[in-house]
């Protein structure tokens, strides 16, 4: 005679993460297991334990193997002799975009806007008309002659800060600041 099966404690078992919830996850953090693990608990709050185990597992298998660092990319040529003068593009409210300048930024974001990547970021910037973007996503990488004035970040719940520089391939213009550009000026 067998022994009555005592009753099952702790929360029912989760299905199997779904793919695409997983591959998003992994899309969105690929080169940052402290992001994988801060949304594993995010997914062990709201019960998707094997999701949350699976975002763990990936985060230690890149911090065993760490994806190789592309070397810094050259500063751009100088700007043909006749070409418009880089002005520092804050006026007020509105930013002075001069063609072939290249500028760089500081810029606050929060909620679900910090989940994306370097690439995300840069799509934006390339649709509104930079070209040659780069975006950092932490002061520690960034170039060393970024001013030390502009390495902050954004503190409190849900915020975070990023860095990018590219260069204007638009027409001389004035557009109005975006909400999420802090600072930007015109690099060295």
């Amino acid at each position: 005679m067998t022994a009555p099966s005592s009753p099952r404690k702790g929360p029912p078992p989760k299905p199997p993460p779904h793919p695409d919830e997983l591959t998003l996850a992994r899309a969105l953090f690929t080169n940052d297991p402290g992001k994988m693990d801060e949304l594993a608990l995010t997914y062990d709050g709201i019960g998707l334990y094997q999701t949350a185990a699976a975002l763990r597992a990936h985060a230690a298998e890149l911090r065993a193997n760490p994806p190789s660092m592309q070397p810094p990319a050259p500063p751009p040529p100088p700007p043909p002799a006749g070409a418009p003068q880089c002005a520092p593009p804050v006026q007020g409210s509105k930013l002075a975009m001069v063609p072939g300048c290249r500028y760089r930024a500081r810029i606050d974001l929060g909620g679900i806007e910090c989940l994306g990547d370097e690439t995300a970021i840069a799509a934006e910037l390339e649709k509104r008309g930079f070209q040659d973007v780069r975006v950092y996503l932490r002061p520690a990488v960034l170039p060393a002659d970024w001013p030390s004035s502009e390495r902050q970040t954004a503190s409190g719940f849900a915020k975070c800060t990023r860095f990018a520089e590219g260069t204007w391939g638009g027409a001389l213009t004035t557009m109005a600041r975006p909400d999420f550009v802090t600072s930007m000026w015109v690099a060295a």
